[in-house]
């Protein structure tokens, strides 16, 4: 299964790495000012703030816990709020991620995006966007890569990457056991059975002629490449014979 640096599945560490603080992080007035109206003061303006900027760059609700130091120190410059709600705020920093303020923040928050939260209706259209896909995608990897882009072209919030690692994946062997089906379906019994008996080792044998015919080549040298070239020229033998 690929992991998430592998794919376009958005990261903060990445978006880091891969933009300016400014460009992703940065509360303007119209943030602030809404901010301020859900929460009434300055207390827990901050993590409000990171909470929005980072699901804002992200498509997604981040655990606060996980979120870059950086990205925190790079909104609070940007917060006229006193010591006293910092000290507040720094606090609840370390626990909103399990508390019902956490929660009560996400509505206000999708609302403020435009985001909506992924449903089994957004699920089952996103799997026909992927059969769709799998005729010019090959892999999960393109897959992921195709969904996230969809996800954000509709507004969608992103669910946590193992769920669409899994429904990535399903459309990927579905569409691979379709086409090995319709191949399979086409082939004369004769040819299924030689195939088949490819995978049984011969009598007498410990491997499989289908082991052998797997055989990595060696390495690049002339020499190697003879007996590679007698190897393929012995595996098509093989297969004409059964």
């Amino acid at each position: 299964m690929p992991p998430i640096p592998r794919t376009a599945y958005p990261s903060l560490e990445r978006q880091i790495r891969t933009f300016d603080l400014d460009d992703l992080f940065t509360p303007d007035a119209d943030d602030i000012q809404w901010a301020k109206k859900i929460i009434k003061g300055d207390r827990w303006l901050l993590s409000l703030m990171v909470l929005l900027k980072c699901t804002e760059a992200l498509g997604y609700f981040p655990v606060l816990e996980q979120i870059p130091d950086p990205i925190v120190a790079h909104i609070r410059a940007y917060l006229s709020t006193s010591k006293a709600a910092e000290d507040d705020d720094n606090l609840q920093m370390l626990h909103l991620s399990k508390a019902t303020l956490y929660e009560r923040y996400q509505p206000e928050i999708r609302a403020r995006l435009g985001l909506q939260l992924f449903t089994s209706t957004h699920k089952e259209n996103l799997q026909r966007y992927l059969v769709d896909a799998t005729q010019t995608q090959h892999s999960t990897v393109d897959l992921i890569n195709a969904a996230v882009e969809w996800l954000f072209r509709e507004r969608v919030e992103l669910p946590a990457f193992a769920t669409l690692r899994r429904i990535c994946s399903k459309v990927n062997n579905d569409k691979h056991a379709s086409i090995q089906n319709a191949v399979v379906s086409r082939l004369p019994r004769s040819v299924l059975t030689k195939l088949n008996d490819l995978l049984k080792p011969a009598k007498g044998k410990l491997l499989a002629e289908w082991a052998r015919i797997r055989e990595k080549p060696g390495p690049p040298t002339l020499s190697a490449l003879r007996d590679y070239l007698h190897h393929a020229s012995g595996c098509g033998a093989v297969v004409a014979a059964r």
